[in-house]
């Protein structure tokens, strides 16, 4: 499957939950299918979302971005160092069929890759504009890689919940 990404979002806290389990914040990397191949998702719109967990004696390379980035200017952000670490086995990625959180509330295939990943405060609070959280979009805008993704296991069973 080959989705084209198009839109970051971070969220804080996460928008989604792993087995009950509420994550200090989520990236979701919204896509579509170029090609209408329509495979597992009759949407043609794909979200996959990453959770992070806060954990203070990490340090997350992929944020390394983060260094350069100056409000308004573009920044390169390598979606494949964080993906490739995520997919690829049969129980990475859950999905379902749901909408856009965001409006106009579209359709989306929601896959949601089943590892956590670490992230310090210090890498969090950079999402932060005083102390209120807030959203970055368009990847386009910031470089983003097109994403390729390869899974078998996209409906796996654990508990998620919007």
């Amino acid at each position: 499957m080959y989705w084209d990404s198009y839109e970051l979002r971070f969220h804080h806290p996460a928008e989604h939950q792993l087995n009950n389990t509420q994550y200090a914040m989520e990236m979701q990397i919204f896509s579509n299918d170029p090609y209408k191949n329509k495979l597992l998702c009759t949407a043609g719109i794909a979200a996959i979302s990453i959770l992070f967990e806060l954990d203070d004696a990490s340090n997350n390379p992929w944020f390394d971005w983060q260094a350069n980035a100056t409000a308004g200017l573009p920044v390169t952000v390598d979606l494949n160092s964080i993906l490739s670490k995520v997919g690829g086995t049969t129980n990475s990625v859950s999905g379902y069929s749901g909408s856009d959180t965001m409006p106009d509330c579209g359709k989306v295939c929601w896959y949601i890759v089943n590892q956590p990943q670490q992230i310090n405060s210090t890498q969090l609070n950079f999402f932060m504009y005083s102390g209120v959280p807030y959203t970055i979009k368009n990847p386009n805008q910031y470089n983003a890689n097109t994403i390729l993704m390869y899974n078998n296991g996209i409906f796996a069973t654990p508990n998620i919940q919007p």
